[in-house]
C-alpha cells in the first residue's frame, strides 16, 4: 500500500509538470516558436549530425512515456486509461517528429501546424487533468 501511495504521488507530480510544459507550449506565440525554430536550425547546422537529436527523441517520445505509464500502472490506474494515454502519447510523438523532420529539411513551421500543435496541447492538458482525477478519486475503502 505504501509503494502504491508513493507512486501515485510521484505520478501526480510528474503529471503536473507535463501539464505545465503543455501550458507553456499552448501559450507560446507563433512568432516565438518561429524564432526558436531558427535557433534550432542554427544549432543543427553547427553539429556534425542528428544522432544526438535521435537519441533525445527516443528518450523523450519512447522511454519517458513508457516509464510514466509504468508508474501509473503501479499506481493502479486502469488499463483502458493507460491504453488511451499510450495512444495520445503516440499521436503527439508522430505529430512532433513529423514537424521536426520537415523543419530539418528546410520546411517551414506553418500557422496551420501551429494551430494543430495548440489543439494537441489542449488535448494533452485534458489528458493530464483526467490522470489527476483518476489518481485523486476516492478508492471506495469505506463504501
Amino acid at each position: 500500500m505504501l509503494s502504491i501511495l508513493f507512486f501515485t504521488k510521484l505520478s501526480a507530480v510528474i503529471t503536473v509538470l507535463y501539464a505545465g510544459m503543455n501550458l507553456h507550449q499552448l501559450t507560446s506565440s507563433y512568432a516565438y516558436l518561429s524564432e526558436k525554430i531558427e535557433q534550432f536550425r542554427a544549432l543543427l547546422a553547427q553539429s556534425e549530425g542528428s544522432s544526438g537529436l535521435i537519441r533525445l527523441n527516443i528518450v523523450f517520445y519512447a522511454v519517458l512515456p513508457i516509464v510514466y505509464l509504468a508508474m501509473l500502472r503501479v499506481s493502479e490506474v486502469e488499463s483502458r486509461v493507460l491504453g488511451a494515454l499510450a495512444i495520445k502519447f503516440a499521436y503527439t510523438a508522430f505529430m512532433d517528429i513529423r514537424a521536426e523532420r520537415r523543419i530539418m529539411v528546410g520546411g517551414e513551421y506553418s500557422p496551420r501546424q501551429h494551430a494543430f500543435s495548440r489543439i494537441d496541447n489542449v488535448l494533452n492538458l485534458a489528458a493530464a487533468a483526467g490522470v489527476i482525477y483518476v489518481l485523486m478519486k476516492p478508492i471506495g475503502l469505506f463504501s
